[in-house]
């Protein structure tokens, strides 16, 4: 992946590049101020690119999520007690179908049927 990035970055200076070169061209600049702006502009958008990815690689988490759900989980701020390996949930734990749940009520199953008229009389959306 970062390889990728690195290489993607190395495309992007040289486009710069190339077009910091045509517009010293058009603007009637002599041939050594093209190839040195051209080299200068190439040489700072690659370092900026570089660090940014390596600051991206420093600061980034490393971790392997087996279930799609558990980003979801990790976004909306549930860092403790993932359940990353499927393994079955202890007691008071939510399940790891569930764990994205904000209405905690639901994590146990859907609600009775009372239950659920009384939310839609609340939502009003009729009887």
């Amino acid at each position: 992946m970062m390889d990728k990035l690195r290489l993607w970055a190395w495309y992007f200076a040289l486009v710069v590049s190339a077009v910091l070169a045509l517009i010293s061209f058009y603007s009637g600049e002599n041939f050594i101020f093209i190839v040195l702006s051209a080299i200068i502009g190439f040489t700072l958008i690659y370092g900026i690119c570089m660090a940014s990815i390596t600051i991206f690689e420093k600061t980034g988490i490393e971790m392997e999520l087996i279930e799609p759900g558990n980003l979801l989980d990790i976004a909306v701020g549930q860092e403790d007690n993932l359940n990353f390996g499927g393994e079955k949930p202890e007691e008071g734990q939510i399940p790891a179908s569930r764990a994205g749940q904000l209405n905690q009520e639901f994590a146990e199953g859907e609600p009775s049927v009372e239950k659920q008229a009384e939310i839609v009389r609340r939502m009003g959306w009729g009887d």
